[in-house]
């Protein structure tokens, strides 16, 4: 994928697009990596601002990249990207949700020993 970008003479706008995004977005999530390495060693993660401006502008320039890219080769592959990156987001939404929901229920509602440790919820 990355050999046509390297032989081209001139790039179009999507391949352009998709090498600054990714120009952008490497840097950031490498750093991403080293924060979340530092929070795992330290057992706990790292609360900033920063960090969380730093995850979203990563993973977003990293998305906008391999759009550009698949528009690059032929604009059916993008719009197939994008269209099942919207659904893919859809379901780990509903995962995530159902997830957090059961173990909320199952820590709270039964009087487990975690809500001995933990107190009643707050919010």
């Amino acid at each position: 994928m990355v050999q046509p970008f390297l032989t081209a003479p001139s790039l179009d706008v999507a391949a352009s697009i998709s090498i600054v995004a990714f120009a952008v977005a490497i840097p950031i999530l490498a750093a991403l990596i080293l924060v979340n390495r530092e929070g795992t060693f330290h057992g706990r993660p790292a609360p900033s601002i920063l960090v969380t401006l730093g995850e979203s502008l990563g993973q977003g320039a990293a998305f906008v990249g391999i759009v550009a890219a698949f528009w690059h080769m032929t604009w059916i592959a993008g719009v197939a990207v994008l269209v099942s990156a919207f659904v893919a987001l859809g379901i780990h939404s509903a995962g995530w949700t159902r997830l957090n929901l059961n173990l909320k229920q199952l820590s709270w509602g039964k009087g487990t020993e975690l809500d001995a440790q933990q107190g009643p919820p707050t919010g």
